[in-house]
């Protein structure tokens, strides 16, 4: 007969009861629970149930058995209760500190860590933002703002709390004005000219985009025409808008570095129709364009008046204020067509083609951040549709210093793609005018050894004298500066860690297919592995080496949306932090959490309650209290 077990409360403790009172007793009653349930299960063994249950509860109670003796122990009696009224330093909670629009003084940082000790916190990380509040008198970077930022180290010091600033100006990333457009992070620009084959052609190439007026060659790159780009040629539309305030030629001239504003007119949501002069084909759509909420519909019309929607197409995010349309699809065959936007959009580029585009180009290239399980399946290109690895030629010898291009080619229409790199143009945020500037190169140590050296070199060499116990960690922090694939010699650099020539097949970059799917896929997973290891190696981890070799720890959160690798970047800081936020689900932890438990990492931190305007100051404890212990339990 099986046992109907029943379990109640029936510890109590006095007011006056010792926590190992408490530990001792929850063991006797746990243990007690254990052993009636072990003779209930004994009872299941007798009618043949598998012994796993039994030998898993035996593992239990031998375990209660050690912590009883353990707590039972003399050497391992702790006076809990004093240890919980005043936790040691290495116990107690950091927060981070937020100067205001350089509203600083002496007084009020003083006033500010002297509340912070009072009431508990163990140390604190400075930013300098600015947002939406009037400037104060302290200039980023300024020797006033250095002597404030001394001075809070030495108070930090004197209370014995913790002391450490974020690496620029903003939260996020690593740039100011003393990066350069060539010391900038960098992305592959490219233009095309379709140009009769024969000798002695003189071909003019147009120089891609130049984003802050940088921009440097890479190679030039010509293969046999297929016939979708000859259709793209010959048979270009007529580009109308809803707006006329809509700049079309700067829209549609295949360049990123100028851009229009598409409004909405009364209750009409915007649109931009393409009339062909006979049908045509489309295959891919890409549009690159500053707002985050902007949709677009993809639609035909039989008569040029009444649109049909064929597909919403894929968008991406590829930088703090940059999203794209990145499609492709089975041909769509009409002579209108139509892009319905759901709000006004300021625009950069836009194009629809007949070339059937590899699928989600701009992630496959590392611009914008794609986790490859994300990663649909790259296309099914017919043989037209890709371009044989054997018939492309290198160029870039033939192009003169103005551009033109020299060259003996067979006869036929051949397509050139003349590549280089600007600037990305990400600027650190929320920073303030005398802080902000161009987002460092994240692929190449030089240029970060300057932006370190800008900044928190000094503020090391200042404060450290004064603070030796306080000043103790640097942070990089959310990571929103998008995409970067390409840096000096990164065609050398690539050689030599994957063992073949890149710039033979430059022509994935700009959306085409090599040989086959498989090749294009294989080639451009190495490339964005390249440019995942470099950004470890020389922005996170080189971070890390610069701040041990100063004496003090990196805080670093290891994921954003660019080309990261998010466990390989947690591996280079010597505290990981994720973050979360009030009244939201946790998302934004595992990255942190999963690379301290793979490589050792003794604290795990979080950027905590954060809030949004709908919570704000009205937020309260016990909305802090679930969001806290949902962090708790998910690693932090």
């Amino acid at each position: 007969m099986r046992q109907k077990l029943k379990f109640k409360s029936d510890i109590y403790f006095m007011h006056n009861s010792t926590e190992q009172d408490v530990c001792l007793g929850f063991i006797k009653y746990l243990r007690s629970r254990l052993n009636l349930a072990i003779r209930y299960y004994y009872c299941l063994i007798m009618t043949k149930i598998k012994t796993n249950f039994l030998i898993l509860l035996i593992c239990i109670l031998g375990g209660c058995s050690e912590v009883n003796q353990a707590i039972e122990s003399s050497d391992a009696k702790v006076d809990l209760e004093a240890g919980f009224k005043e936790p040691p330093n290495a116990a107690k909670p950091r927060t981070w500190m937020h100067a205001m629009s350089g509203n600083m003084s002496k007084a009020g940082i003083t006033k500010d860590l002297e509340s912070m000790s009072k009431v508990g916190i163990g140390g604190l990380l400075l930013f300098n933002i600015t947002q939406g509040i009037p400037n104060g008198p302290i200039i980023y970077n300024s020797p006033e703002h250095h002597e404030m930022l001394q001075h809070a180290a030495k108070e930090a010091e004197r209370l014995g709390l913790s002391f450490g600033v974020h690496n620029c100006d903003g939260w996020s990333s690593s740039g100011g004005p003393w990066v350069t457009p060539e010391e900038s992070m960098k992305m592959i620009v490219w233009s095309e000219t379709i140009a009769e084959g024969g000798s002695a052609k003189n071909i003019p190439l147009t120089q891609p985009s130049a984003r802050e007026g940088f921009y440097r060659d890479i190679a030039v790159i010509a293969y046999p025409s297929m016939a979708t780009e000859i259709d793209d040629r010959d048979n270009m539309p007529v580009i109308t808008a809803s707006s006329n305030n809509l700049n079309i030629p700067i829209i549609s001239d295949g360049r990123i570095d100028n851009e229009s504003t598409l409004q909405k007119e009364k209750a009409v949501n915007p649109w931009i129709d393409f009339t062909y002069k006979t049908p045509k084909t489309i295959r891919s759509a890409k549009i690159i364009f500053n707002d985050r909420h902007a949709t677009a519909l993809l639609q035909t019309s039989e008569d040029g008046k009444s649109y049909t929607t064929e597909r919403e197409l894929l968008k991406v995010r590829t930088g703090k204020g940059e999203w794209a349309i990145n499609d492709h699809f089975d041909g769509i065959t009409s002579k209108f067509f139509r892009l319905q936007f759901n709000q006004k959009i300021t625009i950069k580029d836009l194009e629809l083609t007949a070339n059937y585009y590899i699928q989600n180009p701009l992630g496959r290239t590392a611009i914008a951040r794609t986790e490859d399980v994300d990663l649909a399946t790259i296309g099914d290109p017919t043989t037209a549709q890709v371009i044989s690895k054997d018939q492309i030629r290198n160029l870039t010898a033939d192009l003169d210093n103005n551009g033109r291009l020299k060259a003996d080619l067979p006869a036929g229409n051949w397509t050139i793609l003349r590549f280089g790199f600007t600037s990305t143009g990400a600027f650190n945020n929320p920073a303030s005018d005398e802080g902000r500037g161009l987002e460092v190169d994240k692929l190449s140590r030089p240029p970060f050894k300057k932006h370190y050296d800008a900044f928190i070199k000094k503020v090391i060499d200042g404060a450290g004298p004064l603070a030796p116990n306080a000043l103790q960690y640097v942070e990089i922090d959310s990571y929103e500066m998008g995409g970067q694939n390409w840096t000096d010699n990164f065609d050398q650099i690539f050689e030599s860690a994957m063992g073949y020539d890149f710039l033979s097949f430059l022509p994935l970059v700009a959306g085409r297919f090599i040989d086959d799917s498989t090749t294009s896929e294989n080639v451009l997973s190495d490339y964005r592995k390249l440019i995942g290891d470099l950004m470890t190696e020389n922005y996170f981890g080189y971070f890390t080496e610069l701040c041990h070799a100063d004496g003090i720890q990196s805080y670093i959160e290891p994921y954003g949306f660019g080309p990261l690798n998010d466990l390989d970047v947690g591996a280079t800081a010597d505290i990981p932090m994720g973050e979360f936020w009030m009244n939201r689900p946790i998302t934004q932890v595992a990255s942190a959490v999963s690379s301290a438990h793979i490589y050792g990492k003794k604290v795990i931190s979080a950027e905590s309650f954060t809030s949004n305007p709908t919570i704000n100051w009205k937020g309260n404890p016990a909305m802090a209290k679930r969001s806290g212990d949902l962090a708790w339990t998910t690693g932090i």
